[in-house]
């Protein structure tokens, strides 16, 4: 009778989700965690707690609520329906309801059996092996009462010039790099510069590459069997980073690295790519206690584009005082080209948007951007108690207004390219050599069949799973006990139905954590 009111009290204090309550963690909730959340929200990463487990979502319920509720998170300033473009981080009305109706019914966990795997997070490159690595020295941040902005030159020792097809940053502590900026310095002249602690980025004769944020993909330049984009990277010439750590992050070490990947020698047909901030005004000071607008248009001395253009991404740019900005195109033969608008300007989320498809810009196109900065005591992100008149300037506590472009010449029929597809991680890199059990897969590349091989020391449980690039599992080709000696397994790929592109084989083999790159090719 003991043992069965000992029971009865223990289902009871279970609650519902003892009962398979809809909506839960395992079966709702956790799905769209992992998919929008944990990318900043793990152990190590840039968010400060972890959202990787039922007991870390429990714990920040009420904040989660909230923020996805007032559309704080995910961050993703730009506005949907004012133009599209690839991953984007949004949550739709559903799933928004989702997590409010969980958190509201107690936020049971639900069968955890049931709950998908959470994704993997590795400091390896997802691009695999670089075509040149470079890394910044050790640095220790200086970030205490203020955000720390620096500025590292790194040679290529490049003796010719390479086409660059990828680029991908890789922080040496991703819970203190907020951002990266990669330049290429064509003449080499630039100097770093880490004593200011506000470097804005380098001048002179260079070009913005890309920049990394958190969660944020590799930047691959389109490319396929009829469509081969990227930029040229000139013998002698530097690779900048510009290195954004935020306030507190003060006496943390960082090694970031930059890795780059070309286009094999002698390749033909590359188109070049460009990104430069088309939109700029640097002539403007927002008076103290005041709400003003600033404006810019290209071409600046008036008139309009003389030739037609093919734009891939946007990426506006202001500072502390930015509260909204929108920007976008008019042509005499038709409607206005959207851009991009951001109603509530973040300062800590900035990134290049690439547009779903190419934006075609027409021959006799003018193109517009408008800001609104707030210089008052009323935005809680004025550098300066009282407030004081800001103009335009490189330090944080200036102000900018810049809005840059990845774009290229156009060609017929750019507007219908699909920048989802051709913008995947290439699948011609091999995997990394060596492995603590020697895990061998072959054919990789392959289409159909992936076989395995590995050496087991002694008998234990084998655990392997697929993972797309955005840390979801995909397929779950072991999870029992395997004998000692030498084993095989065999996956037939069609029966997932992927898409071409790599994939990160990861898990356990007697305790031993593997992971290797999978290539599929179709």
């Amino acid at each position: 009778m003991k043992n069965y009111l000992l029971l009865l009290l223990f289902t009871l204090a279970l609650g519902p989700a003892a009962f398979g309550q809809r909506p839960n963690f395992s079966e709702d909730i956790a799905a769209i965690l992992y998919e929008n959340c944990s990318s900043c929200h793990h152990s190590g990463g840039i968010g400060p707690f972890s959202l990787m487990s039922y007991r870390d979502a429990y714990t920040q319920r009420y904040g989660i609520q909230y923020a996805v509720s007032n559309g704080i998170m995910p961050p993703w300033p730009p506005d949907t329906a004012f133009q599209r473009y690839t991953h984007e981080r949004v949550l739709s009305a559903a799933e928004i309801s989702r997590i409010v109706e969980w958190v509201n019914n107690g936020a049971p966990q639900g069968d955890s059996t049931l709950a998908p795997d959470p994704p993997v997070f590795s400091d390896d490159a997802l691009l695999g092996p670089p075509d040149l690595k470079l890394r910044i020295p050790l640095y220790k941040s200086k970030a205490s009462g203020f955000d720390d902005y620096v500025c590292f030159v790194l040679p290529t020792g490049l003796a010719e010039g390479r086409w660059l097809r990828a680029v991908e940053v890789i922080p040496g502590d991703r819970s203190i790099v907020h951002h990266a900026l990669v330049f290429i310095d064509s003449a080499g002249n630039s100097q770093s510069d880490t004593v200011g602690g506000d470097c804005g980025g380098p001048s002179g004769d260079v070009q913005l590459v890309t920049a990394y944020v958190p969660g944020a993909r590799p930047l691959v330049f389109p490319n396929g069997e009829t469509v081969k984009m990227g930029m040229r990277v000139p013998a002698g010439s530097h690779i900048v980073l510009n290195m954004h750590y935020p306030d507190g992050s003060a006496g943390k070490l960082d090694s970031t690295r930059v890795y780059l990947y070309f286009y094999e020698p002698g390749s033909s047909g590359i188109r070049q790519v460009h990104a430069g901030a088309v939109l700029e005004n640097w002539n403007f000071c927002i008076d103290a206690n005041s709400i003003d607008t600033v404006t810019a248009a290209f071409p600046s001395s008036g008139g309009v584009l003389s030739g037609d253009f093919s734009l891939l991404s946007v990426f506006p740019h202001m500072h502390l005082l930015g509260k909204e900005i929108s920007a976008w195109a008019t042509w005499p033969a038709g409607d206005s080209i959207p851009f991009v608008r951001i109603p509530d300007w973040q300062f800590d989320w900035q990134d290049f948007y690439f547009f779903r498809k190419i934006v075609k810009l027409p021959s006799g196109s003018r193109l517009y951007a408008r800001g609104v900065y707030d210089n008052t005591s009323a935005n809680p992100l004025n550098p300066h108690s009282p407030p004081q008149k800001v103009c335009a300037g490189l330090g944080t506590a200036d102000e900018m207004f810049l809005v840059y472009f990845h774009y290229l010449d156009y060609r017929p029929g750019d507007e219908f390219l699909d920048l989802d597809s051709l913008m995947r991680v290439p699948t011609g890199m091999p995997s990394p050599a060596g492995n603590p059990l020697s895990l061998r897969l072959w054919p990789n590349p392959g289409h159909d069949m992936l076989r395995l091989g590995w050496d087991m020391p002694h008998a234990g449980p084998v655990r392997l799973a697929l993972y797309n690039l955005q840390g979801r599992r995909i397929a779950l080709l072991s999870d029992r006990p395997w004998s000692s000696g030498r084993q095989h397994l065999e996956w037939r790929m069609s029966e997932a139905a992927l898409p071409a592109g790599v994939y990160l084989l990861s898990g356990h083999i007697a305790g031993v954590p593997v992971s290797r790159k999978v290539v599929i090719a179709r």
